[in-house]
Order: structure tokens, then C-alpha cells, then sequence
């Protein structure tokens, strides 16, 4: 099955609805399952990268907080647990993610090779009608893999080169349509963006292929409830600043996770980062004082309407 988007609000919904009215069961690891086997869609507008369906609660905050975890190339399960508790469950005794790490895996270079992400943009920049532009997530199968506590939906992104458009098209072995399928586009965009802007390029279609897009049974109700919503929010973020910019989102991220003063951006050039790490100042004061108004801390409109949906 595939269908193309506008944006990732109807994408989501016709997921979620097409798991519901045509999945079949399935019990992998002995846990209920309704599941679409092949399941693909597009979305014209890749920078309508959100959930506004009031019934799914989706978190921006969430979603910038694991974009920065993902573009500092960190596998520290307490930095991404600093949003969600259940990453410290999937680490090693280590206290690392090894599996679903893909900033880890794509962004830090070895002593004999450069980064996968630097290896692929020289790709694209040698050869633009190239099709060798992939960034690898998946690890090989071990001998006990039901012994992991994490092993990497997704398997690869693929960047294209079309006119003056870079296209992307991500690969996924398993998807939880409810609590992943979100917060995955939300990632794979904003590195597709990323990479737009390093070979100065324009945003194309993003492509969104899954070999199972699934639904857990104790998640059938909520699928039901969000299946019945509407979307609430219209607008595509702004186009990304100069990433340039982006060191300064991720060290205001972290100084936020480890309670230490803030460094405001001024009035530079990197308003697109500091509207993205508003969101996360405002999280964070929400959390010490539920009084705080997000007017008072978020800026950029859209990202207060996106703030009111969830509680933080």
C-alpha cells in the first residue's frame, strides 16, 4: 500500500486507519499485534513534519529533544531518557543504545574513514544523479537477537538528487505506527533538510517505506480515538538556518539537561535554531512550575500552537 501526503498529519491518519480496517494479527515476541505488511507513503511537503491530531498528544518538545540526541551522534541512553524513560530500558549495561543510535551510526567518523554522512554528501556532490546516497542504520542479525533489548527499526535513508530537489526515502524493517511512525518522519525530514542545505538544494518528496507498520492491541482504542481527529495545524515549519546554528541548538539542549544557566542566541542569524530551542527552555520551565505561559517563552507561532496540543 502507498499514498502520497501533503504532510505528515494525513499520513499518519490514514495508518493509522488502514492498520484498523485492514491489519491482520500477529504475535511477534508473544506480544499482540495488528499489522500491514508493505506499507508506503509520500509527503509533498516534508517540513509539515508534526502530529496536530489532538488525540495523539504528539510533543514537539519530544521531537527536537531526539533530533539534538540524534545530531550530536550520542548512544548515552540518560541523554535521550532525559524525554522518555523507556530509552534507559533499551540500553546495554553500558547504559548505551546500540541499535536505534542512527545519529551514533551516521555522524561520528572512525580513524579509518569519514563519517557516513560526509562520505554520502561527497557522493552527491561528485555524482548528483548518483544512487549509491544511502546512510545505513540496520546492524547484522547476532545469533541470540531475542536476547536485545534494541535492534534498529529503521534500516536506511536514501538521498536524491531530481532537478534542483533533494529527495529522501526511508527504509524501516518495523514501525510502531502510533508511538514511532511520528517522531521518525520528524527525524528523517530534518536530516533531509540538513543535507538540502549543505548541497544547496531545495526540499523534495519525502518517501516512507515500512516492511511492517503496526498497531499493539493494548494501543487499539487510542488508534480508534485518533482515527476519529482532526488535524488542528496547517502551516510548514520555517525553511532550516544556516547549521551553523545547530551547535548552538545542541548546547543549549544540553546545558538545559544538565541545569546550567542559559546563553541566549541574541539577535544573530540563527533565529530557525533559537525558535527550536525555545521549545525546549519552555519544557523545562512547564516541568518546575506549571504556571508558565508558553507565550512568555515561545516565540514562533506555530510552535505555540504545536506546544498547546501536549502538556508538558
Amino acid at each position: 500500500m502507498q499514498k502520497q501526503f501533503k504532510s505528515l498529519d494525513g499520513a499518519f491518519r490514514w495508518t493509522i486507519e488502514s492498520i484498523l480496517n485492514c491489519g491482520e494479527a500477529i504475535a511477534p515476541r508473544g506480544i499482540p499485534t495488528r499489522e500491514l505488511r508493505v506499507v508506503g507513503f509520500s509527503i509533498e511537503d516534508p517540513r509539515k513534519r508534526y502530529v496536530s491530531l489532538p488525540a495523539r498528544r504528539w510533543s514537539l518538545s519530544y521531537a527536537i529533544g531526539e533530533f539534538c540526541w540524534h545530531a550530536r551522534g550520542s548512544n548515552e541512553s540518560d541523554e535521550i531518557g532525559h524525554y522518555s524513560s523507556r530509552w534507559r530500558m533499551m540500553s546495554d549495561r553500558n547504559g548505551k543504545i546500540v541499535g536505534s543510535c542512527y545519529g551514533a551510526k551516521i555522524f561520528r567518523a572512525s580513524k579509518d574513514s569519514a563519517s557516513q554522512w560526509n562520505a554520502t554528501k561527497r557522493i552527491l556532490k561528485e555524482d548528483p544523479a548518483s544512487r549509491r546516497a544511502v546512510l545505513i542504520f540496520a546492524e547484522p542479525p547476532t545469533d541470540s537477537p531475542a536476547g536485545r533489548s534494541d535492534v534498529s527499526c529503521a534500516t536506511s535513508l536514501q538521498f536524491s538528487v531530481r532537478g534542483t530537489k533533494l529527495e529522501a526515502l526511508a527504509s524501516m524493517r518495523s514501525n510502531d505506527a502510533i508511538l514511532g511512525l511520528p517522531y521518525d518522519v520528524f527525524l528523517f525530514t530534518m536530516l533531509q533538510e540538513m543535507m538540502a542545505r549543505e548541497l544547496g538544494l531545495e526540499m523534495g518528496t519525502y518517501h516512507h517505506i515500512v516492511g511492517s507498520m503496526h498497531i499493539y492491541h493494548s494501543d487499539i482504542s487510542w488508534a480508534e480515538e485518533i482515527a476519529c481527529a482532526l488535524p488542528t495545524v496547517e502551516d510548514a515549519m520555517p525553511e532550516m538556518g544556516d547549521l551553523s546554528g545547530l551547535q548552538l541548538l545542541l548546547q543549549g539542549e544540553q546545558r538545559i539537561r544538565n541545569e546550567l544557566e542559559m546563553n541566549s542566541f541574541g539577535s544573530s542569524p540563527h533565529r530557525y535554531w533559537q525558535d527550536l530551542l525555545d521549545v525546549l527552555v519552555y519544557r523545562d520551565a512547564a516541568r518546575k512550575d506549571s504556571n508558565t505561559h508558553i507565550d512568555n517563552i515561545v516565540h514562533h507561532p506555530l510552535y505555540r500552537k504545536l506546544g498547546i496540543l501536549r502538556s508538558q
